[in-house]
């Protein structure tokens, strides 16, 4: 199975009309590439669910499945996770709702639990996925004197048995982000946690400032796009220049 990762550079708060047509573009030509069973794309890479539709038209590989997330908003719930599955757009009906470690409190970690069981998870050729966007990783706090590890973030035995019945009935765990963690360390231990008992962890973020130019140099240190528990690497960076629009991708198969 060949998981892709998708990094777009961040478009701030508008993007012109010939620089979306592109985007949509090179996003179906990503999708419609043989070897294309999952792909992840970066957040707000798209500003609409009509460029979602209008990409839909354009990818004719079947068997591709893609993770979009679009910023949109109802009330205060926003961050909302769509996927292109069997040649149609699906709305998973969710928000994100963790921002950060401050806002893991009892009663969101629980609307959290519960959204996860109902509508974060998907199969793709007989994996199961989940979605954590973003800082809902906050779910997971970095135990102090050890190395790389993380644990469930509030003294509740309840939720803990419940957060870890989900995550070990998974496969893959998605962490879609929109920009670059600045507390490298605990991030990296929340992803070690996600990737233990044999599941894979992907992460894809924005690509912002320099992120793309050091990427191209340093494919070997490219922190834009991370994978735990991946066993080979397959494209390790790629790059276009298609009209000064461009994109990072890594390619794994599992």
């Amino acid at each position: 199975m060949i998981i892709k990762l998708v990094s777009y550079p961040d478009w701030g708060d508008s993007l012109s009309a010939a620089d979306r047509k592109l985007r949509i573009r090179t996003a179906a030509e990503i999708l419609n590439a043989k070897d294309s069973d999952f792909v992840m794309f970066s957040e707000w890479i798209f500003t609409s669910k009509n460029d979602l539709n209008k990409l839909a038209e354009l990818v004719h590989n079947k068997k591709a499945t893609a993770l979009f997330e679009l910023k949109l908003a109802q009330g205060l719930k926003g961050n909302q996770l769509f996927l292109l599955q069997n040649g149609e757009i699906k709305d998973l009906k969710t928000h994100q709702i963790l921002k950060s470690r401050t806002e893991a409190t009892e009663e969101n970690i629980s609307d959290l639990i519960d959204e996860l069981q109902q509508h974060r998870t998907f199969e793709v050729n007989g994996k199961c996925f989940l979605i954590i966007q973003c800082g809902e990783n906050s779910i997971l706090k970095t135990i102090k004197g050890t190395k790389y590890k993380s644990g469930f973030c509030l003294q509740n035995n309840d939720l803990k048995k419940k957060f870890n019945t989900i995550i070990d009935g998974v496969d893959i765990i998605l962490n879609p982000s929109h920009n670059y963690w600045p507390r490298i360390y605990d991030f990296l231990c929340r992803l070690h946690t996600f990737s233990e008992k044999r599941r894979y962890c992907f992460y894809c973020t924005q690509l912002t400032g320099n992120m793309l130019a050091n990427a191209h140099r340093h494919p070997e240190k490219n922190s834009v796009q991370r994978a735990y528990h991946s066993r080979r690497l397959i494209a390790p960076v790629s790059w276009s220049d298609k009209e000064e629009i461009n994109y990072l991708l890594q390619a794994y198969e599992i």
